[in-house]
């Protein structure tokens, strides 16, 4: 069995604007997967965001900051990138499901106005998907 097929993605963070210092958050729910990578897209902005944080709970309504997944951390986590007004900058996080609680929370604090997006690639799935079990609309495959 191809472990990328066995794959699901999933919207964490629509894209929508957000201004300075509110929260945008996503929570989704990683039973049957055992990685996942966490993609966010920080628009182009004069300020970075003040929090990129990954949590994760055994419910939907209480998470725990991920140690190495707080950004800007200076002991154990990571640097949020700088953003600029030309370029969008991408956060990848790569966590192994197999060592932490059920559910993920990634929420984003905007240093000033700004949209953000992000997506979940959970893999290593105990099942095999189907186009709508991968949590996509439309599925394209080829080489030309």
């Amino acid at each position: 069995m191809i472990q990328i097929e066995n794959t699901k993605t999933v919207a964490l963070i629509s894209p929508i604007s957000a201004t300075a210092a509110a929260t945008q958050s996503g929570t989704v729910d990683t039973l049957g997967y055992d990685h996942a990578t966490i993609l966010t897209i920080l628009d182009t902005a004069a300020t970075n965001p003040t929090g990129l944080v990954l949590g994760d709970g055994i419910a939907t309504d209480s998470f725990t900051s991920l140690t190495a997944f707080i950004g800007d951390d200076t002991d154990t986590g990571f640097t949020i990138p700088a953003v600029d007004t030309s370029n969008p900058q991408i956060v990848r996080m790569e966590v192994d499901l197999t060592q932490i609680r059920r559910y993920l929370q990634l929420t984003v604090t905007p240093g000033a106005t700004q949209v953000n997006a992000a997506v979940a690639i959970l893999s290593k799935g105990d099942t095999l998907q189907t186009i709508a079990g991968w949590g996509v609309s439309a599925m394209v495959q080829g080489n030309t």
